[in-house]
C-alpha cells in the first residue's frame, strides 16, 4: 500500500528464526484494500536480503520466486539453500508510478538444522523403597523427549517436554525386583514440530539396594 508521505524506521522489526536449508514464504499487501495476489495495483515489489556487515548477498546462496498468481512479486518463496547460519535482514521495497514506498525489512536468524543432544544424569544409589530422579539438560528448548524405563515405572509416562532451559526431570519409582534402573532418552521432537532421532540413545543408570531380611525363626 503506498502513502503520501515516506518514513524509515527500525522500531518493532520483526525477527524470524528458522533452520538451515528451510523453504519459506513472505508477503506484503495482500488484505484489503489491497489485491490478495498482487498488493496494490499497479505496484512491483523488490526483495532483497542483507548480510550483517552489511552486504547485499541477494541470490548467492538462496533464491526467491514469485508465488503462483502473484506478477508483482508482493508474495515470494525464499529458499534459503546453503546460506550459513548467522543473522541477515529481509528487505521489501515497493514502486509504483515512478514512486518508491517505505521499506519493510525483517530479521530472519538461521540456526544449525542439527540440535544439539540432550544429557542425562541419574541419582546416585538408591534404597528400594525410594524414587529415582533422571535429569535432562541441554535439551532444545521447549522440546519433546521419548524415552523408555528399565527396573521401574515412570511418574510421568513417557513422553516429556523440557522447559524453555532446555531442562526437565523424569522421576521413576523402582519395580521391587531390579538392582538397577536404566533410562534412555531415544527421540525428541522439536518446537517447530520436527522428530529428531537421538542416536546413539542417551542412556544413564541408578544403582537399587534391595535388602531381603528373612523371616524369624525360634526354637
Amino acid at each position: 500500500m503506498l502513502f503520501g508521505i515516506l518514513s524509515y524506521s527500525l522500531l518493532a522489526q520483526a525477527t524470524q528464526t528458522i533452520t538451515y536449508g528451510e523453504i519459506k514464504n513472505y508477503s506484503v499487501d495482500t488484505e484489503a484494500p489491497d489485491d490478495p495476489l498482487n498488493g496494490t495495483p499497479g505496484s512491483t515489489y523488490t526483495w532483497s536480503i542483507f548480510n550483517d556487515t552489511p552486504a547485499d548477498i541477494t541470490g548467492t546462496t538462496m533464491t526467491i520466486t514469485n508465488q503462483a498468481g502473484s506478477t508483482s512479486g508482493n508474495r515470494v518463496t525464499i529458499d534459503w539453500g546453503t546460506t550459513p547460519v548467522g543473522t541477515y535482514t529481509l528487505h521489501v521495497v515497493e514502486t509504483n508510478n515512478n514512486c518508491t514506498g517505505t521499506e519493510k525489512f525483517i530479521n530472519v536468524i538461521i540456526e544449525d538444522a542439527t540440535p544439539g543432544m540432550p544429557d542425562l544424569t541419574g541419582s546416585s544409589d538408591i534404597c528400594s523403597t525410594e524414587s529415582a530422579f533422571f535429569d535432562i539438560t541441554n535439551a532444545p528448548a521447549n522440546s519433546t523427549i521419548t524415552f523408555t524405563v528399565i527396573g521401574g515405572t515412570a511418574v510421568v509416562a513417557s513422553p516429556i517436554t523440557v522447559g524453555g532451559d532446555g531442562n526437565a526431570t523424569i522421576e521413576v519409582t523402582h519395580d521391587g525386583i531390579s538392582g538397577q534402573i536404566v533410562v534412555t532418552l531415544t527421540e525428541m521432537t522439536l518446537e517447530n514440530g520436527t522428530s529428531v532421532d537421538i542416536d546413539p540413545d542417551v542412556m544413564a543408570t541408578t544403582n537399587v539396594t534391595i535388602i531381603e531380611t528373612s523371616d524369624i525363626t525360634f526354637d
